[in-house]
Formats: C-alpha cells, structure tokens, sequence
C-alpha cells in the first residue's frame, strides 16, 4: 500500500468502468498525532504531555453538564496544568503588511482556546495554537492576550524536521 500510495499508482489495471479501492485518511487526526510524538520528546524535564483528555466542562444545565472540554494538548508540571495547546490541520497565511500578524486566523478556533483559558487554567497560563508551516505561514505570532492572565500564540510547525519551536516560548514562560 505504501509503495502504491508514494508512487501515485493504483492496484488495478481494468480499461473501463470498474470499482477500485480508495482511502482517505483524517488529516487532522494525523496531525495531532504526529505533534503529540514530537511534543512530547521536546517538553523539558518534569513537564509531561497528557493527550486528547477531558479538561473540564463548559456548560451546565441543572445537573447535567452540556458541552465536555477536550483540548488535543494539556501541558502539566508536577500534576497541575500549566498549558494547552491545541493542532489545527489548516494552512495559515501572514499578513501582507510584514506585522507578524496571522491573516485568516479563525475566530471559532480563538473562541475554542478562550474556553479552554477560562476552564482549564482559570489562574492563567499559556495557550498555542498549532498550525502546519507553510511558505505563508513560517514565524509563530505571539503575545496575543485572551484575557489579563491568558497569552495565545500562534505556532507553525515543520512537518519535515519536526520542529515546533515553540521551546523557547515554553522555557520564558514557564521556567523564569
């Protein structure tokens, strides 16, 4: 199958009308995965990756909670979360104007991680959205502010060498 896939060919070789195999695969699951084996190898010591977990609920009606908080990351140290990163498998692009501004960033998935602040790290934290570099979308955007105690940044990450460069960020907010 790998062979077939890399080389673009197909295991039939019918002239005509005929019915083939297809896949598809869930890109974005994919995604996640691949950030979560690298991630986790890049963290410093003490810190772990807890993966696709619950963190938490967002809504409640009486007795019964209505909406369940499953951010693809939560970031802990000694027990405690200290992060959430969530990977979207979308393609960004910067703002023409050099500002280091994420053009068609969505307003839904700033919604998700505001939840995710509120929730899950209700006495601050810091929060990344990860994204696949692209020719448009090589330099992270950082400092956006959710809240007075909530920073957001904007992360690409390498699909080739698996860089997520978000260490540097991590190390200034988390070790200072």
């Amino acid at each position: 199958w790998i062979d077939l896939i890399l080389d673009e060919q197909t295991p039939l070789s019918q002239k005509g009308k005929h019915a083939g195999v297809s896949m598809l695969f869930p890109m974005e699951t994919l995604f996640e995965r691949y950030v979560a084996e690298v991630l986790k190898d890049q963290l410093p010591n003490g810190y772990s990756l807890i993966y696709d977990r619950e963190g938490g609920k967002l809504a409640k009606h009486g007795d019964k909670y209505l909406v369940s908080l499953r951010p693809d990351f939560q970031i802990q140290y000694k027990n405690r979360t200290v992060s959430i990163m969530d990977a979207k498998w979308k393609r960004l692009e910067m703002n023409s104007s050099g500002s280091g501004v994420v053009r068609n960033l969505s307003r839904a998935d700033l919604y998700q991680l505001f939840a995710y602040a509120m929730k899950i790290l209700p006495d601050g934290g810091e929060l990344f959205l990860i994204y696949p570099k692209s020719s448009e979308f090589t330099e992270p955007m950082s400092d956006i502010e959710l809240s007075d105690r909530h920073r957001l940044s904007v992360m690409p990450f390498d699909l080739v060498t698996g860089d997520l460069g978000v260490q540097e960020l991590f190390l200034k907010a988390h070790l200072s």
